[in-house]
């Protein structure tokens, strides 16, 4: 639990950081890049919301099961959709870090699945999923490094 809070500071730190630099003076800026902004922000707050969803999830709720595995299959759309944007050229590699993102959170969705959708219990899928969750966060977390030193 404290490493998927650690991560999502450490995200959330990323994004505004992010803000700050497309805020920046002086510098000419690409006319792909305020779309691209905005995009990244609306994803970012939609990640953060289903983030906080899961870890608002009540174990012992007959609920959630159901709920996680929804807000899982949630995330990997976003994140899809978020691999998906036209990235500005002169921020090229955050498109490859975004589907490193998505392809991690879509793994972990699928192993969710697997854990819980069998009618039993399956620890080591449950492990895995919570695993590649991680690293997904970790991409996007990376996403937010890479643009703040990207030029």
């Amino acid at each position: 639990m404290k490493k998927i809070i650690h991560a999502k500071v450490k995200f959330v730190k990323s994004f505004l950081c992010l803000s700050l630099l497309f805020s920046a003076c002086g510098k000419k800026e690409d006319p792909a890049l305020p779309k691209y902004k905005e995009s990244m922000e609306a994803y970012t707050s939609e990640i953060i919301n289903l983030s906080s969803s899961l870890d608002s999830l009540d174990p012992s709720s007959e609920e959630s099961v159901s709920k996680l595995l929804k807000t899982v299959d949630e995330l990997a759309a976003t994140l899809h959709n978020m691999a998906a944007l036209e990235v500005p050229a002169n921020y090229a590699d955050a498109g490859t870090i975004a589907s490193e993102a998505y392809d991690l959170m879509n793994d972990s969705a699928a192993l969710y699945h697997s854990a819980y959708d069998s009618g039993s219990y399956d620890e080591d899928s449950a492990v895995l999923a919570k695993q590649q969750y991680e690293y997904s966060m970790q991409r996007v977390s990376a996403i937010g490094e890479y643009l703040m030193t990207a030029e």
